[in-house]
């Protein structure tokens, strides 16, 4: 079974870890609503199932966002003594970059961020498509009215990603960049001009604190992308 990246109900790394879980029903009601599209014959049963799967993957997204953003924001009141990223790993599997994403996507709508005549259609956009214009206006990025127009109308991610890199941050991709990624693996390859090279392994399937302490230090000081 295959995912489009833009529907994904959570957006994750290749650092999180999986949750067990025995609940398949929704899997389960699938095939039930195939069947009885079949029987009748009507393909538009399959495609509101398919709708209200899309719906509660956008709603599900930006309302992990919001609990994330609060319990962070309100940590001190738990009176708890880890640290916030190392409770909800412990707890969620999910790693403090997916974590620190997700907390800044619902800081931007919290402290109103937005233009209101925007805020609607960006915040109605993927979980995914509003991680980089929140990641940019962390950075400090100056977002103008036009800009914004640009950002609520865009198709999708990839235009998303290209209007705050080109426009907003004023990047250009160079030609002969070179990018470095790592995958769910840990293995990390460079690319060049459209080649690709094997160029060594991370162990982050190694719970050791030691280890990850030291993955985490070079994921954020090599500018190592994760890939997609």
């Amino acid at each position: 079974m295959t995912t489009s990246k833009d529907d994904e109900l959570m957006l994750i790394t290749s650092f999180d870890q999986s949750i067990d879980s025995d609940d398949l029903s929704v899997l389960e009601r699938i095939d039930d609503v195939i069947k009885e599209a079949i029987e009748q014959k009507n393909a538009y049963i399959a495609l509101s199932a398919c709708k209200s799967l899309l719906m509660i993957a956008k709603t599900s997204g930006l309302g992990l966002a919001k609990i994330l953003y609060l319990i962070s924001y309100n940590w001190s009141s738990f009176e708890i003594e880890d640290e916030f990223n190392d409770v909800v790993f412990e707890h969620l599997g999910m790693h403090k970059y997916t974590v620190s994403r997700y907390v800044r996507v619902w800081e931007m709508h919290q402290e109103d961020k937005i233009p209101k005549k925007y805020e609607q259609r960006i915040l109605q956009r993927n979980i995914r498509d509003q991680i980089p214009i929140a990641t940019a206006i962390k950075q400090g990025c100056e977002i103008t009215d036009k800009q914004w127009e640009k950002l609520a109308n865009a198709a999708d991610f990839q235009e998303v990603s290209q209007i705050v890199r080109e426009d907003i941050k004023g990047k250009e991709r160079k030609k002969g960049l070179l990018q470095i990624f790592i995958d769910d693996m840990g293995t990390i390859y460079a690319t060049k001009e459209g080649k690709r090279r094997f160029v060594g392994t991370l162990q982050i399937k190694d719970n050791d604190e030691i280890v990850q302490q030291a993955i985490q230090r070079i994921i954020s000081n090599t500018g190592i992308r994760e890939s997609s």
